[in-house]
């Protein structure tokens, strides 16, 4: 028996009182549109009060109060009933402007595919409807019989005057709607979009065209979670933000006389705390800007910097929130860390770990994390690229968390050439659609200009002229094993009396997890246990662990012990460690100037040597291409570094500058942006699922059952929390659905963060043979020594596995 539409119900009781269909479905449409705006407005509250209609149907009324099994599908309806709604509407609201009405129906094109694909993929758009387009096991014509539709289309003419659809009338139309649905998709969008952006500037005109379907359905998801209790927005106050910035001057001057007490050059660490405020004083001439750049060596403090700026834009009420994003997951908690430490700021980090798989629908326990809600927040750029291009209706729900945020991005030239131009135009467009700022903070920046449509504010004043030149850079022709690695090793540090006076540090950067392993291998085979403290680093250690290696290492390098560290690039960037000598395995351009931030770092001493030679595995095989697979940055770096002998730091910022031009002339780096011209004509799948680089294998994490050491005070309060008995209680609530669901969303978050302590990513082959499944998404460790005390999980990969090109740094 058909449910009278206004009995239906959207959600089981709460509180002991159901919350009813119609209740959610206007609550909705208030969030996407107002009924009483102009017809775009008016659009967007259609489609938000009858996204969810489909809910009405028999089967699915069935399924929500007994709690069984799973529903039919509801987004099909819910697409088909606005499109048939919005068909007449149109004709009202534009009647007798042709070229208003053909922007409208274009409109409805985009609001049926987000209303379809609201819990699912972001689909082109075809042919055909997309209830026609895609086969079901139930067709719309057979649930438009299976709800009260006269109840339904009620509900749309108390809305909006002038609507008289009928139950009769809908299912005539959809018989006959392809022809309609065919011809707005093929003629009224060509002609709505050369109108519309022939009369534009066309840079950020196409780009926000291309955006507009993730930009829907970030309305709709949003405003459909928020009713369901899972949205709730934390601006930062502009009187925290004004102490939280007070907090870092203060910090940043703890540090600059703890550094000078450390012997550091006091040229450098003046000049830090000069251009933070040089920084901080040009951001306030130029509020309005959208895009901005801190241009600045390795070393001279520019994240601490970058942070400066984006607090004095919340104090002044430009912006309220900050989103940090880091290049890599194995830094993204470092430098969340030192954010909170140096503002007393919470600090809430969003990575992969957070949500749920891919697969998951978002009544997942862990899909209410997918969102950006925080005041402070560190992510990664994957995610952040999620935000831009989303693949799945879920993602777009951090498209609302951009509207007002100052967005760091930290050492952005790590992006991919082949998406650096896509990246660049959609965070202008985004800038003018949400009012956002961003700053890129690095040293090394690929072009701007070409992608955005004009020039950045540029941040950085000019350095001192007498700065101290702390590294040369020389790079080797002749291959290195490991074996040769390792003794390269020992005599920088002073082996053979190569070097006079105390030991050495050194530090060897390789480009793979499995290469970093060979090195440490070799060291512990040719240098004696007594010959200097050695430490590993690589993304394949827990983040505790990880953070107390760094602390050792960087006690190790303050005592002149001359320690030995083996590390993957998770080195260059966000740490904050001076070696006398590095050695690194043949990279790209922007990475060696990277590495070479950690030499000789708050110059202390003399020139340090960065050693820049390729590296052949046991087979003979070089794994930079791997890592670096665009063969024009290779080809450039060679050409740029093998036409001298050495290239000292004063030479970098040069050096740099005609690497980027010579790239981007032979790449032809704009190329990607027909990519938004493509999603405006409705192929969205031209953008949607960017990714800023390959990943290399598929990941899962694994849980390693110890307990985590090198946790912050927040973290532990936590675990007093939520698992005072130990590792092994909180395994145990991780896999209870009632404790999860009795916890409120922020405790979730805080669950997870917690989780993320005792947590690996590893490749998909080491969580099968090392770990029990959990989770869909999550395995335990099953046994511990198989966690090496020094190398983490790295002492699982080897050169002939699949993981030797795997680039988790």
């Amino acid at each position: 028996m058909v449910t009278p539409f206004a009995q239906c119900i959207a959600r089981p009781p709460e509180e002991g009182r159901p919350r009813l269909l119609v209740e959610h479905l206007t609550a909705v449409a208030a969030g996407c549109g107002s009924r009483d705006g102009d017809p775009a407005e008016r659009l967007g509250h259609l489609a938000g009060l009858l996204h969810d209609a489909g809910k009405a149907t028999t089967g699915w009324q069935r399924y929500i109060r007994e709690g069984k099994g799973k529903g039919p599908p509801h987004a099909p309806l819910g697409a088909a009933l606005f499109a048939y709604c919005a068909a007449p509407l149109v004709g009202v609201w534009a009647e007798g402007n042709r070229a208003a009405r053909e922007a409208l129906e274009d409109l409805v094109l985009d609001w049926t595919r987000a209303v379809y694909d609201h819990h699912g993929v972001l689909e082109n758009l075809e042919d055909l409807p997309p209830w026609e387009a895609t086969a079901h096991p139930i067709t719309v014509r057979d649930l438009v019989g299976d709800l009260d539709l006269a109840g339904a289309l009620r509900l749309v003419a108390d809305a909006f005057a002038g609507f008289s659809g009928t139950a009769e009338d809908c299912r005539d139309w959809l018989d006959r709607c392809e022809r309609d649905w065919a011809r707005a998709k093929k003629l009224t969008r060509a002609r709505v979009l050369e109108r519309d952006l022939g009369r534009a500037p066309a840079a950020l005109a196409v780009a926000g065209r291309g955006l507009r379907l993730a930009g829907l359905s970030a309305r709709l998801v949003r405003a459909d979670r928020g009713d369901a209790g899972q949205m709730s927005r934390l601006p930062l106050l502009q009187e925290l933000a004004l102490e939280a910035g007070e907090a870092l001057v203060t910090t940043c001057r703890e540090k600059a006389a703890a550094a000078l007490g450390e012997g550091a050059n006091a040229a450098l660490v003046g000049a830090r705390g000069e251009l933070q405020a040089a920084a901080v004083a040009r951001y306030r001439r130029h509020p309005g800007a959208s895009l901005f750049t801190l241009l600045l060596p390795t070393g001279y403090g520019k994240t601490l910097a970058a942070l400066r700026v984006a607090l004095a834009a919340v104090a002044a009420g430009r912006c309220d929130r900050i989103i940090y994003v880091a290049p890599y997951l194995s830094i993204l908690s470092q430098a969340a860390r030192e954010i909170a430490s140096a503002t007393g700021l919470e600090v809430f980090e969003h990575h992969h770990l957070t949500v749920a798989s891919e697969a998951a629908d978002v009544a997942d326990e862990m899909g209410p994390l997918d969102n950006w809600e925080a005041p402070v927040l560190a992510t990664t750029f994957n995610q952040l690229f999620r935000a831009l291009f989303p693949r799945r209706a879920q993602h777009t729900l951090r498209l609302g968390a951009l509207d007002r945020a100052f967005i760091i991005v930290d050492e952005p030239q790590i992006i991919d050439s082949a998406v650096w131009a896509a990246f660049v135009r959609a965070l202008a467009a985004l800038c003018e659609l949400r009012s956002c700022q961003v700053l890129f903070a690095t040293a090394t920046l690929p072009p701007i200009a070409p992608a955005a449509g004009a020039e950045p504010v540029h941040l950085a004043g000019e350095l001192p002229p007498a700065r101290p030149g702390r590294y040369r850079v020389l790079p080797r022709s002749v291959p290195f094993a490991a074996r040769e690695v390792a003794e390269a090793v020992r005599l920088a540090r002073g082996g053979d009396g190569a070097v006079s006076g105390p030991p050495r540090s050194v530090a060897v950067v390789m480009n793979t997890i499995a290469d970093a392993v060979a090195v440490w291998r070799a060291v512990e085979e040719s240098i004696d246990d007594g010959d200097g403290e050695r430490f590993f680093l690589s993304a394949m250690m827990l983040p505790g662990h990880k953070a107390l290696t760094i602390a050792q290492i960087a006690a190790a390098l303050k005592a002149g012990s001359g320690p030995i560290a083996i590390c993957t690039q998770v080195i260059e960037a966000g740490v904050d460690l001076s070696f006398d000598e590095i050695l690194r395995a043949s990279t790209i351009l922007p990475s060696v100037a990277q590495v070479a931030g950690r030499a000789n770092r708050h110059g202390e001493k003399q020139r340090a040597r960065v050693t820049v030679f390729p590296f052949v595995r046991g087979d003979g095989k070089d794994s930079r291409p791997y890592v670096y697979r665009d063969a024009v940055t290779r080809e450039e770096t060679d050409a740029l570094l093998g036409a001298s002998p050495e290239l000292q730091e004063e030479e970098m910022g040069e050096a740099l500058a005609r690497y980027y031009d010579r790239v981007w002339q032979r790449s032809q780096g704009t190329a990607c942006l027909e990519r938004f011209r493509e999603a405006a004509r409705g192929n969205w799948k031209e953008l949607g699922g960017l990714q800023p680089y390959s990943d290399g294998p598929p990941r899962r994490e694994l849980l390693v059952p110890r307990e985590a050491e090198g946790m912050s005070a927040a973290m532990c309060r936590l675990r007093e929390r939520f698992a005072p008995e130990g590792v092994d209680q909180l395994i145990d609530r991780v896999q209870n659905p009632r404790f999860l669901k009795r916890l409120a969303f922020a405790d979730r978050k805080r669950l997870w963060a917690l989780v993320r302590q005792y947590c690996v990513a590893v490749p998909e082959r080491i969580a099968r043979d090392q770990g029990a499944a959990l989770t869909e998404w999550l395995a335990v460790l099953k046994d511990l020594k198989d966690y090496d005390e020094r190398l983490g999980m790295a002492i699982h990969f080897a050169e002939n596995v699949e993981e030797a090109s795997c680039t988790i740094f």
